[in-house]
Parts: C-alpha cells; sequence; structure tokens
C-alpha cells in the first residue's frame, strides 16, 4: 500500500529493521517518515536509524529523534546542502554520531553539513582530524627528543 507514494511497507520494514521489533511501528511514524523521504530526500531507513540513535543517546523518545532529523535537515537546507545526504553521512557515521552527539546532537549536525559543504563526509573530516593530531603529536615528540641530545634549545617554548 502507498502512502503519498512510499511504499508503507517497506517504510514498516525498516522501522523493524532499526528497532528488531515491532515498537516503533505506527501510523504516526511511517508517515513522518514518508513524508521527509517525499519533502525533504531523505531515505527512510537513514532518518529511521539517525532517530533511533538519537533516542538510544539521549534516552528521549523515537519522536524526539525524529524532530532532530527534522531540525538537522533545516540546518542542512539553510547551508544548501541536500538533507538526504547529510542524514545518510550521519546514519553511515553511528559510532562518530554517539561519541560527539552528547550535547543533543547539534556538533555532529552541524560538523555533517559543513563536511557536505565541503565535498567530503564524517569519515572524511575524522580522518583529517586524527592525521594532524598525530602529525602534531609527532612534532612535539621530535622537538623534545631533540631539546635533549642538543641540551641548549628548548623546541617546546619555541612553538
Amino acid at each position: 500500500s502507498l502512502l503519498m507514494g512510499t511504499d508503507v511497507n517497506e517504510i514498516a520494514g525498516e522501522l523493524q529493521d532499526t528497532f528488531n521489533n515491532l515498537e516503533g511501528i505506527t501510523s504516526e511514524n511511517i508517515t513522518t517518515l514518508g513524508a521527509m523521504n517525499k519533502l525533504l530526500g531523505i531515505a527512510t531507513k537513514d532518518a529511521a536509524a539517525v532517530a533511533r540513535e538519537f533516542q538510544v543517546m539521549t534516552g528521549e523518545s523515537f519522536e524526539t529523534g525524529l524532530n532532530f532529523v527534522k531540525t538537522t535537515a533545516s540546518l542542512a537546507k539553510a547551508n544548501d546542502v541536500a538533507p538526504g545526504a547529510v542524514m545518510k553521512d550521519i546514519a553511515e557515521n553511528s559510532e562518530m554520531f554517539a561519541e560527539f552527539g552528547a550535547d543533543g546532537g547539534d556538533n555532529i549536525a552541524k560538523a555533517a553539513v559543513q563536511a557536505r559543504k565541503l565535498g567530503v563526509n564524517l569519515a572524511t573530516t575524522a580522518k583529517i582530524a586524527n592525521s594532524l593530531l598525530d602529525f602534531e603529536s609527532s612534532i612535539e615528540k621530535d622537538e623534545c627528543s631533540t631539546k635533549e641530545s642538543i641540551g641548549r634549545f628548548d623546541w617546546c617554548k619555541c612553538r
């Protein structure tokens, strides 16, 4: 059966996969996910996954998680970024979402939107950040060991 051109059974199946039970399969959730898909271009499985992750992380309701998805979509649109791409990015990076989403998800939503504006995704920005941190640590080690070898310059203080 179709609702706004969206397969209700498919959405129900995605909700069942997301919850691993029938808990989330409500007409309201199906309608909301179908509308997000048609109006915002967000894949229903991605919206359901992000809303569920938000629910688990914050202890809030699934509906509050869906509101987070809507807010993130509005942020994406305001920045001329496709909401569907942002939601897919967050859904595919659930570990990062859990790690940096403790503030209610604002940071991860902003990071995902900014990453898309740069033409990359969250995983790429995380790799860049980690490599920069590794590089800085490497410099600090080299500077401090040089100081010990030379004995007269404090490279750590020069920085």
